[in-house]
């Protein structure tokens, strides 16, 4: 029984909540590869951002000749993050000539690195909810039996274990309200 109620309690505590960020369904830093690539192999910057993006408003805009700032604040819309990044360095490389393909392999990295530190948070946030739960259990697994076996003569008979009891539950409250509050902050 007590193995069960740990195992309803885990089950519940590792659920899925919704509240679980999505992935994206595109995945960005292949797409500002590929307009690199595209820059390097000799493409303008207008062409080489129609091509990474084909059949979208974002290659219209571009094809189209429209100011670069729009197909800048569109190229940051579809990213994962809107980022003025993106927007400063397509003005720079649109006014100045410079190549932009070192901004967008620089941009694929971040991505990236974002994507790997927000996959490394959640585990560790898994990992931090499995320690909580172990720890928060254990004097279930010990008090239970203690319950059930009505072996409670001894702490109902000595004002100090009833105080260490009391202590002990009070401890357990305020830590499992601890973990709480660490589990809620990390997982945003």
């Amino acid at each position: 029984m007590t193995l069960s109620l740990v195992l309803a309690v885990a089950v519940l505590a590792f659920s899925p909540n919704g509240r679980r960020p999505r992935l994206a369904t595109t995945d960005t830093a292949a797409e500002f590869e590929a307009i690199a690539a595209e820059l390097r192999r000799g493409a303008s910057l207008r062409h080489a951002i129609a091509a990474a993006y084909p059949e979208s408003q974002l290659a219209r805009l571009a094809h189209t000749g429209q100011p670069m700032g729009w197909v800048a604040a569109e190229l940051a819309r579809r990213s994962v993050r809107a980022d003025t990044l993106i927007s400063a360095g397509l003005q720079l490389a649109a006014v100045g000539g410079a190549s932009a393909a070192p901004l967008f392999i620089a941009l694929a990295q971040r991505v990236r690195t974002q994507r790997d530190l927000a996959a490394k948070r959640r585990v560790l946030v898994a990992q931090a909810k499995a320690s909580a739960l172990v720890i928060a259990s254990l004097p279930l697994l010990v008090g239970l039996p203690l319950v059930l076996t009505r072996s409670l003569g001894v702490l109902s008979t000595s004002a100090a274990a009833r105080t260490a009891v009391l202590v002990g539950i009070s401890l357990e409250i305020v830590g499992a309200g601890l973990v709480v509050l660490m589990v809620k902050r990390a997982g945003r």
